[in-house]
């Protein structure tokens, strides 16, 4: 790609991987390159424990923990990048549960497309009662968390709860 001045522009083109895409289309050692030369690596949502199960399967933990790059993530992608993690019950989950997640965040735990329910509510009360750290709720599509180099920004529609 030439810019208009007919040279090669000065960035980086950025690769975006997905570990759980990458697991059905790729052995261990092709991830682990595509994650090594990646800039940016994007969590998809869904099922976040057998993400994880998926990254250590694939013995990504050591690979995607040494990535310096930018970190994104929807749903149950941004919720693994916490050291640990709850989920409150859902379809999908019928208990209230902690699990290990990708130690990027440690400060604060996350309730993803709160929308104010009791049984996120008691979830909420439960993390900030045994964990003792805040709890950032963000609403269905309309709020997300920005962590740039330790400082936090709240975008859109992002409760908090505790400290």
């Amino acid at each position: 790609m030439e810019n208009l001045t007919g040279g090669t522009p000065p960035v980086r083109y950025l690769l975006c991987v997905v570990p759980c895409k990458l697991y059905f289309t790729d052995t261990k050692e092709t991830a682990a390159q595509k994650i090594k030369k990646a800039d940016i690596i994007y969590f998809l949502g869904g099922l976040p424990d057998r993400m994880m199960d998926r990254i250590k399967e694939f013995d990504l933990y050591d690979i995607l923990m040494q990535h310096d790059g930018i970190l994104m993530g929807y749903s149950a992608g941004a919720v693994i990048q916490s050291a640990e993690y709850h989920l409150s019950p859902d379809d999908d989950y019928p208990e209230f549960k902690y699990y290990e997640g990708l130690p990027y965040l440690n400060d604060f735990y996350m309730e993803v497309h709160y929308e104010g329910t009791t049984v996120q509510d008691e979830s909420i009360q439960r993390v900030l009662a045994e964990r003792g750290k805040t709890v950032y709720a963000t609403a269905v599509r309309s709020g997300a968390i920005l962590v740039d180099n330790g400082n936090l920004k709240l975008l859109g529609d992002v409760k908090v709860f505790g400290k």
